[in-house]
């Protein structure tokens, strides 16, 4: 027997199928009954509250890396990942949300014109590249 859906409960098992059938047939406040508990889901589970960050928002940790960091030659991505993992105890390596958004934060930086390419004069953005704030 094929699961049957329908527009209020979603899927229904194929016993639940079959009660409805018969509530519609029958009427009887037994079976309408039955029908109402079988297709009401309860949610029950409370779901924990997410734990607030022990670190700052990625783009102050970037702030932070740039000054810190003291290299005439600009600040590679590694760098700034590495100093952000010792400074926060932050795995960013198997973190992806935060290389992503490091990547953003500089990205954001490099269009604001407040951080520049070292190597390059390029209008777009490399992240093989070593950055420097602009002075």
């Amino acid at each position: 027997m094929a699961k049957v859906k329908t527009e209020k409960t979603g899927v229904l098992s194929p016993r639940a199928a079959k009660v409805r059938k018969v509530a519609k047939t029958q009427k009887s406040p037994k079976v309408v009954a039955k029908v109402a508990k079988m297709s009401v889901k309860k949610n029950t589970k409370k779901v924990p509250p997410k734990p607030a960050p022990t670190h700052p928002k990625t783009s102050i940790m970037v702030e932070d890396a740039f000054a810190t960091l003291k290299n005439r030659k600009g600040h590679t991505l590694a760098a700034i990942r590495n100093f952000i993992a010792a400074t926060y105890k932050i795995d960013v390596n198997k973190n992806k949300r935060i290389q992503k958004n490091i990547k953003k934060c500089i990205s954001d930086e490099f269009n604001a014109g407040r951080v520049r390419m070292v190597d390059s004069e390029e209008d777009e953005i490399s992240y093989r590249n070593r950055f420097a704030l602009v002075k």
